[in-house]
């Protein structure tokens, strides 16, 4: 059942899954070339191989002419290296085989009919490939650079599956022998395995989750803590000023009888400048926000970035104030975040809030890097900058909740981030 046409397919099926897991350093345009050009080349070198060598022997030799060659490709291109390249790349192999097994079975059973074969290869191929893009590989980026024991392990179980399939069971699923239904049999156990690996990615996910929104609350917490205190501290300074003021009116008046008009001015223009320095900084009337507005802004300041800030906010909010918040809250973390790698001149944060004819909020800052926006419309973010995607998924999660849209845009250096309700 194996030939030619099919060993081919299925190399170009597995660096395909393969690179769906990767973390390239290039551009997506780049990577395709340089990925796809060189299984061009190496599928061009296996009809070669195959001609001279013949099936069995090709088949041995496949993983010094295929799979080593590619993973140089992969190890080249990928950010990450060490156990976690080798288990992506393990990944690939492992879904491939099993689509290989799951056409080779439905072939067999159709009672050797070939375009069964061709017809359960492409849906599974689909499946795989959906599978992998819009569940898998965001999980695993997610859990890339936090889970940071086990890779090995896992690598040494999927190695041995690769090992056994490939060299301790010399016989091809699909054709009349026993190795049809012991290789099958041995791939259902390694899913069962991969299994138990997602088990494990979507618990260090959810812990992930839960520590970030533990940190976003202990931030606003503390954010109210100080406004309560800076409130406290403009009360004792106006209740000081207050006791004070009897004293001053006195001295005013002295000022006044004797003529002295530019000391006088300048007695009333200090005593201005100290009821304004006691006077706490409002930015909105409801005190959550306003807590968490003060405790952001103070902490740009100290990394000198620039804040503009407008905002008007409806006296009935469209949402509570702490789930409103907390959108601030990681949108103004993230801004500050991106600002700090910046040269100081160029730090900004433009923070807007209208409320009219809805509300509709706006964060803006400039970046160090250009923002690759995926097709989803939202940032393709790093890996080891999990959090800033940690955020943003809070941040879509509460959109989602509240019936909002999210929009995210880059343009000439700034990234803007925009929820209308």
């Amino acid at each position: 059942m194996i030939n030619l046409e099919i060993l081919l397919y299925q190399t170009l099926l597995g660096v395909t899954l393969t690179l769906l897991f990767i973390e390239s350093r290039f551009s997506r345009k780049k990577t395709c070339l340089l990925v796809y050009g060189a299984t061009v080349l190496l599928m061009a070198a296996d009809v070669w191989l195959y001609r001279i060598l013949g099936r069995e022997r090709f088949g041995e030799l496949y993983t010094l002419t295929n799979h080593l060659p590619i993973f140089l490709v992969f190890f080249y291109i990928s950010r990450n290296h060490g156990w976690q390249l080798i288990f992506q790349f393990l990944s690939g192999v492992l879904f491939c085989v099993m689509i290989q097994h799951g056409a080779a079975l439905a072939y067999v059973l159709s009672g050797w009919k070939m375009w069964v074969l061709g017809l359960t290869y492409a849906i599974l191929s689909a499946a795989m490939i959906l599978f992998i893009v819009h569940f898998l590989r965001p999980l695993y980026l997610q859990v890339l650079h936090h889970l940071r024991h086990g890779w090995w392990l896992m690598c040494l179980n999927i190695a041995i599956y690769y090992v056994i399939i490939l060299y301790l069971i010399p016989s091809y699923v699909g054709e009349p022998n026993w190795g049809t239904i012991l290789q099958p049999a041995i791939s259902l156990l390694m899913m069962g395995f991969y299994v138990l690996i997602l088990a494990l990615f979507s618990s260090v996910e959810r812990e992930m989750e839960n520590r970030h929104s533990a940190e976003m609350f202990s931030v606003q917490l503390s954010a109210l803590q100080r406004q309560v205190e800076s409130t406290r501290d403009a009360e004792n300074a106006l209740r000081i000023e207050r006791h004070d003021l009897r004293h001053r009116l006195n001295t005013i008046s002295n000022l006044v009888r004797s003529g002295n008009r530019e000391t006088l001015l300048a007695y009333i223009g200090a005593a201005q400048e100290q009821l304004e320095e006691a006077r706490p900084e409002i930015w909105c009337a409801d005190p959550v926000l306003n807590a968490v507005f003060s405790f952001y802004f103070a902490q740009a300041k100290r990394f000198n970035i620039e804040v503009n800030a407008e905002l008007a906010f409806p006296k009935i909010l469209p949402a509570d104030a702490a789930s409103l918040s907390t959108v601030f809250a990681n949108a103004l973390e993230n801004a500050i975040h991106a600002c700090r790698a910046l040269p100081e001149a160029q730090r900004k944060i433009t923070c807007r809030c209208i409320n009219r004819p809805r509300l509709m909020l706006e964060v803006s800052n400039p970046c160090a890097s250009p923002v690759i926006l995926g097709k989803d419309g939202f940032p393709i973010t790093d890996g080891k900058d999990s959090d800033r995607g940690l955020g943003l998924r809070s941040i879509r999660s509460f959109c989602k909740k509240h019936d909002a849209l999210l929009t995210c845009a880059y343009q000439e250096g700034w990234f803007s981030l925009r929820v209308a309700f």
